[in-house]
C-alpha cells in the first residue's frame, strides 16, 4: 500500500490510519447521501470500536507474516 512506503510508521499505525481515513470518508459521504450531519453522533462510537478492530487486523497481519516468513527460512 501507499502507506508502507513509509518507514516512520508500523504496521499498526498504518492500520490505525487506515480504519480513521475509511471511517471519515464513509461519514462524510453518508452525510452527504442522507442530507443530514446527524450522522456524526456515531462517529465517536465507530472510530472506538474501529480502533480495536485495526489493532487486531495488524496484529493478526505481524503474526501471519512471522509465520510466512518461517515457513520460508525452512
Amino acid at each position: 500500500s501507499f502507506l508502507s512506503k513509509f518507514n516512520f510508521l508500523s504496521v499498526f499505525g498504518i492500520s490505525l490510519l487506515g480504519m480513521v481515513t475509511n471511517n471519515l470518508v464513509q461519514f462524510v459521504i453518508g452525510s452527504f447521501l442522507i442530507g443530514s450531519n446527524a450522522i456524526f453522533i456515531f462517529l465517536p462510537l465507530v472510530m472506538t470500536l474501529g480502533t480495536f478492530s485495526a489493532f487486531a487486523n495488524a496484529f493478526l497481519a505481524v503474526k501471519t507474516h512471522d509465520i510466512v516468513e518461517d515457513f520460508e527460512s525452512r
